[in-house]
């Protein structure tokens, strides 16, 4: 059921951004462009698995898994060509994009605009 919301969500943002608009503080114009639409969705979906995996080492604190963490994140911030702190600063910006995102297609959001 997850997979048939996260498609529909995907289709509407396709279908209807070619026409809306919102500002943005990374933007140089008020139109949406949907691979940034796309890249702001895959980037928060990658933050949320790194969250996921040091959420997951702290609970069960399985031998070898701080290592292996902190070796994922460094060699992931290094392929982004940042530093792991400037890495999860993007993952913030992202997740508050996403989460600005998400409430711009609300449909009940949408009824409440001026």
């Amino acid at each position: 059921m997850r997979f048939k919301h996260q498609f529909i969500l995907i289709f509407l943002v396709l279908v209807v951004v070619g026409s809306a608009t919102a500002k943005t503080e990374n933007k140089a114009e008020d139109t949406l462009d949907p691979r940034w639409v796309l890249a702001v969705a895959k980037n928060t979906g990658s933050c949320g698995i790194m969250q996921e995996m040091i959420s997951f080492q702290q609970k069960t604190k399985m031998q070898g898994g701080d290592d292996f963490v902190t070796r994922f994140l460094q060699t992931e911030s290094a392929r982004r060509g940042i530093a792991v702190n400037q890495m999860f600063d993007e993952c913030n910006d992202s997740i508050a994009k996403y989460g600005d995102l998400w409430q711009f297609m609300d449909p009940q959001a949408q009824q409440t605009r001026p």
